[in-house]
């Protein structure tokens, strides 16, 4: 999984201010979990 445009994305959010919203079916697909745990990683 490439987190190369997360990590882009990421740089230019203020983590006061951003707000993510996640939406997957399942839930289980391994790219939205590993941008879904980056994207927590990050805030906290």
């Amino acid at each position: 999984i490439d987190g190369t445009n997360l990590a882009e994305v990421l740089k230019r959010l203020n983590p006061e201010t951003a707000l993510f919203i996640i939406a997957s079916k399942t839930f289980t697909t391994q790219e939205t979990i590993t941008n879904a745990t980056s994207a927590k990683n990050w805030f906290l």
